[in-house]
C-alpha cells in the first residue's frame, strides 16, 4: 500500500468526491502507480486555500477515462480527461479539523512533514503535480495532527 496526496487547485472540491472519481488530463508526464487499495489524502489549494482536506482508499487503480469529463463550477468549461481513479472511504477533514499549510503560522504543519524538502516554500512540492506520494510516516503524522485538531 502506498500514500498519495492528490493536488487540486480549482473549481470545486467536494463536488469531484461526490462523484467517488478523481480525474487526470493527458500530460507528456506520466502518472505514478496508483494502485486499489492505496490511500489518498486530498489537497484543496488556490487562492483563500491550502489545506489538505481529507482522505479516502482507492478501489481501483489507473481506469482510462472514456470520454469523462472534470468537475468544474457552473461558469467555467469541463475538459476531457485521460485516466481515472474510483475511490471510497471519504473522510472529510471539516473546519477547524482541516490541517492547513498555508500561511506562516501553519509553519508548524509544514516542519513535521518529510514530503516538503523547502518547509518556507513548500507550495512548490505541488506545482504542476496532480499526484504527489508521501511516506506512511507523513500520512500517520497528517492523521494524527487531524484527529488532535478535531478533540
Amino acid at each position: 500500500m502506498k500514500y498519495w496526496i492528490l493536488v487540486h487547485t480549482g473549481g470545486v472540491l467536494e463536488g469531484i468526491l461526490d462523484k467517488e472519481r478523481w480525474g487526470f488530463e493527458k500530460s507528456e508526464k506520466p502518472l505514478p502507480s496508483l494502485e486499489k487499495g492505496d490511500v489518498v489524502v486530498f489537497y484543496d489549494g488556490g487562492k483563500e486555500k491550502g489545506y489538505l482536506a481529507g482522505e479516502a482508499r482507492l478501489t481501483t487503480g489507473k481506469l482510462q477515462a472514456n470520454g469523462e469529463l472534470s468537475v468544474v463550477p457552473p461558469n467555467e468549461k469541463p475538459t476531457l480527461l485521460d485516466k481515472i481513479v474510483r475511490f471510497d472511504n471519504i473522510e472529510l477533514w471539516k473546519d477547524k479539523r482541516k490541517y492547513w499549510l498555508n500561511g506562516h503560522e501553519n509553519l508548524e504543519n509544514r516542519e513535521k512533514l518529510d514530503v516538503f524538502k523547502n518547509k518556507q516554500n513548500w507550495g512548490r512540492t505541488f506545482q504542476k503535480q496532480s499526484v504527489v506520494e508521501i511516506s506512511e510516516k507523513d500520512y500517520k503524522q497528517i492523521k494524527e495532527s487531524v484527529s488532535n485538531a478535531s478533540r
